[in-house]
């Protein structure tokens, strides 16, 4: 599907919109070339040859388009932000929110100073603490992530993000006792868990077909007061917001950019 004049993302979404109508159906996917055969565009020839894009016409419509993602996603929230710590260098909120469009977009480094930033200005602010946590767990560092999101939970034993989040960790550190201990007591209270994360209260240990979306990576906690809502998913990409259930996959240098299913 194409939406000429527009990003790629729009037309993936429209189409991802469209497949879901059919779900059940028994319909598949096929190469563009094999479909027109049994399908041509009404304003195709039987005569026609169908011609594949030139590659670098190509490449260069997707990153142009990954331009436009990173403009509106990154290089626009990330200067309001730090127009807000021109106002108030003190801000640890706008570090904290700072550290999750670096952690977003593969900047670990970058990422663990600004919450490192943010802890420092606030030792007991609960979010950075999950966020260094989560920084770590895309290392795989897994022991220390447990660690953060453990200090986390003493500051705020409530945080639902944390603490499944703890159990990501103790899950993919293999101790799936203490995974499913923690799993349960979220569920207890947030029952809409259990269909994200019903791998981590499986039957057996490492049992990773009790449903939900396994990813080794934890949750971001953005501030209360920012325009974007708290829990979203950390892979160490960018996951763009209100696509549905498609999946957008684009690769341009350091940016990789993905919609969460």
């Amino acid at each position: 599907m194409t939406k000429l004049g527009r990003p790629f993302t729009q037309a993936w979404d429209a189409a991802a919109k469209k497949m879901r109508l059919f779900a059940g159906s028994g319909m598949s996917v096929v190469e563009t070339e094999i479909a027109w055969k049994s399908f041509p565009p009404a304003d195709m020839n039987r005569e026609d040859k169908y011609s594949p894009p030139d590659i670098g016409d190509a490449r260069r419509y997707i990153a142009r388009d990954i331009d436009v993602i990173k403009n509106i996603c990154y290089t626009i929230p990330m200067q309001a932000k730090l127009d807000a710590l021109k106002k108030d260098p003190n801000d640890y909120r706008a570090w904290n929110n700072i550290g999750i469009l670096h952690g977003q977009f593969g900047e670990y480094e970058k990422a663990m100073d600004a919450f490192g930033k943010a802890a420092a200005l606030k030792p007991l602010y609960a979010p950075a603490r999950t966020n260094i946590g989560t920084v770590l767990m895309l290392r795989g560092d897994y022991a220390n992530a447990i660690n953060s999101y453990e200090k986390s939970l003493e500051v705020d034993p409530d945080s639902v993000i944390a603490r499944i989040n703890l159990a990501k960790a103790l899950y993919e550190k293999g101790e799936y006792e203490k995974a499913r201990a923690e799993y349960e007591r979220v569920i207890a209270k947030n029952p809409e868990f259990m269909r994200l994360y019903a791998y981590l209260g499986g039957k057996k240990q490492g049992d990773k077909k009790s449903g939900g979306e396994h990813s080794p990576g934890g949750m971001w906690v953005f501030d209360e007061n920012d325009d974007q809502a708290a829990g979203a998913p950390a892979r160490g990409m960018l996951h763009i917001k209100k696509m549905g259930t498609s999946r957008i996959l684009a690769l341009s240098g350091k940016v990789r950019v993905e919609g969460a299913l």
